[in-house]
């Protein structure tokens, strides 16, 4: 289930998400006290801080690598790690508005490029954008020319 490189937090949530998880799930809910039962079902002490559990994930720690991996490569662009990115932001530059990015390659050379937003408990893509993948000489001067010029446009 867990790498023994993993912390304490990682492995107690990893049980918890293997108790829970079913494919097709976005979001694992679960009690607080499970923390105490999955420490006690690996074999572990109880945890004299479970706020530092959770606050480990956020900011501290990765989430394992089985929680990771349950998210099907269609949907590398997890909840998860953009979430991560608005916490380590808001840990890191709390009067800083956060707009994290990711990529996604797709078929034909082509890449997607999204904008995230936070409001309340939900993340969602603000913006969205696909672009063709191509060598440098397979642009005309024009398109250069146009691409400098709306580049140097967009804040």
């Amino acid at each position: 289930m867990s790498a023994p490189s993993e912390s304490l937090a990682q492995r107690i949530i990893a049980k918890i998400f293997v108790d829970h998880f079913k494919p097709g799930m976005v979001e694992v809910a679960f009690q607080r006290e499970e923390l105490v039962a999955a420490a006690e079902a690996l074999g572990e002490p109880r945890p004299k801080n479970l706020g530092d559990i959770i606050y480990s994930l956020r900011y501290r720690v990765p989430l394992p690598d089985s929680v990771r991996e349950a998210v099907p490569p269609a949907d590398a662009l997890s909840v998860i790690q953009v979430w991560q990115d608005f916490r380590v932001a808001e840990q890191k530059f709390p009067d800083l508005l956060a707009r994290p990015i990711a990529a996604q390659f797709m078929a034909n050379n082509e890449i997607a490029l999204f904008e995230f937003e936070e409001t309340g408990d939900r993340i969602t893509i603000a913006r969205e954008q696909h672009y063709e993948l191509v060598a440098p000489d397979q642009l005309t001067a024009e398109e250069l020319k146009s691409y400098r010029q709306s580049a140097s446009h967009n804040p």
